[in-house]
């Protein structure tokens, strides 16, 4: 699991330096522009700013998750609801299990597999399996292995198809 996370981080990186002044071309110079748009530049306090909290944010969870847990257990009795949130990381995974996928594996996956069932497995493949059954049954009487049998249905064949010329295209 740390190969992928290793991978996505670099590509993370490589992704924040675009629209950096000096790196050409950028992301925005491979957009086709129709029309007029306003000028657009770099902005170093708010690159600066953020990149200040995420390295703010990255010491302050180290302090408070190394070596001692002191801090952490502080934080957990002085704001036990905000520590909880935090904890259960704003709820998106009870979220994501109970709506999202509680609706999708119970609601539409229930729609799509009866669907898959009654009507592709049972019908199709089923239903042709079941006329190539009764088409075999049938036909199973014309294999007698006798020659004369075999050329009686390619002569009769052959009459048939000719009546049927005469009559449509004569």
């Amino acid at each position: 699991m740390v190969i992928p996370l290793v991978v996505l981080s670099v590509f993370a990186v490589v992704a924040g330096f675009a629209g950096f002044p000096g790196l050409e071309p950028n992301f925005g110079s491979f957009i086709p522009s129709h029309g007029h748009h306003g000028h657009h530049e770099f902005n170093f306090l708010v690159a600066g700013l953020s990149t200040l909290v995420v390295f703010a944010g990255i010491v302050v969870g180290w302090k408070l998750y190394t070596g001692e847990a002191e801090p952490a257990h502080r934080l957990k009795a002085q704001w036990p609801c905000f520590y909880k949130v935090l904890e259960n990381k704003f709820y998106f995974d009870h979220f994501y299990d109970g709506v999202l996928v509680g609706v999708i594996y119970n609601g539409i996956g229930t729609i799509f597999n009866y669907i898959e069932v009654n009507i592709f497995i049972n019908f199709f493949i089923n239903g042709f399996a079941y006329l190539v059954r009764l088409t075999g049954r049938a036909m199973r009487g014309t294999v007698t292995g006798q020659l004369q049998h075999y050329s009686l249905y390619m002569v009769s064949g052959v009459v048939v198809l000719v009546l049927i010329f005469l009559q449509y295209f004569v």
